[in-house]
């Protein structure tokens, strides 16, 4: 059922609370933020707007280096980098905060202990391959979680910017709809390149196409591997995205064993 439905299946895990359970909800979003009807204080609010628990100010992109922001909670105000790429990823660190703060750690110490993380496999990790960097965060993929890379990936320097996006999988009925939203979405904000890998992710090609980009549809990972090997440039920055059933990983694999990257025409 989409989104909808989704939204749905996770309210399961707060109608399963025991008594003395607490429900960390993220106050950015609408159907999560309702979540917490009638539960009280067993709710710890999280997000960038209004006046949750834990609040995010000043969020300043940081390309590469994730982001800097300022936390907000219980009274106290706190800085802190990230070093995981992305807006989602803000938000994960303030429901981590949330969740912290709940069970007795000081804010300071929240802090600390998030700016010590660095992306891991496949969740934002940044890999150098001969004069251009590729951002392999194929872990997973869902149209806010790609909008949110996308603008990321838009904050840092590039000779051109790459999307590979795979198919984005269990989004329903409205799933072709999507996947041609975002491809609108890349030409408006001026991505350079759009490949799209495995069923519906064509109908975002075509989108983009539309808007003016220059796009490629291929059917597998391995396809966008042999495409990005004789495509990539010295100072090209390229993001791989996808839902985890794509494997669009696959795509590095023969991507790191081809010949060095060519320079610039």
């Amino acid at each position: 059922d989409g989104i909808a439905g989704i939204a749905r299946a996770k309210y399961e895990l707060i109608e399963a609370l025991p008594d003395d359970g607490v429900a960390v909800l993220n106050s950015d979003d609408p159907r999560v933020a309702a979540f917490g009807r009638g539960l009280g204080a067993r709710t710890m609010f999280y997000g960038t707007h209004g006046k949750p628990d834990v609040c995010a100010e000043n969020v300043v992109k940081a390309g590469l280096e994730g982001s800097r922001f300022t936390v907000v909670a219980r009274g106290e105000r706190r800085n802190i980098h990230l070093a995981l790429m992305g807006r989602h990823n803000v938000l994960n660190a303030l429901a981590a905060i949330a969740v912290g703060l709940r069970s007795g750690m000081k804010l300071a110490a929240c802090c600390t202990a998030l700016e010590e993380m660095s992306p891991s496999a496949k969740r934002g990790e940044v890999i150098e391959l001969n004069g251009a960097r590729i951002i392999n965060d194929s872990y997973n993929s869902n149209p806010k979680a790609l909008e949110s890379m996308v603008d990321a990936l838009m904050s840092v320097a590039a000779e051109r910017r790459i999307v590979v996006a795979g198919e984005m999988l269990e989004l329903g009925p409205e799933s072709g709809a999507m996947h041609a939203l975002c491809g609108e979405a890349m030409a408006r904000v001026g991505i350079d390149i759009v490949v799209g890998v495995r069923g519906l992710a064509r109908r975002l090609v075509d989108a983009a196409r539309d808007g003016g980009l220059s796009a490629e549809f291929v059917e597998t990972p391995e396809a966008a591997g042999e495409w990005l090997a004789a495509n990539l440039r010295v100072g090209d920055v390229v993001l791989l995205k996808a839902s985890r059933g794509v494997r669009l990983e696959g795509a590095l694999d023969g991507l790191q064993n081809t010949r060095a990257v060519s320079d610039p025409p």
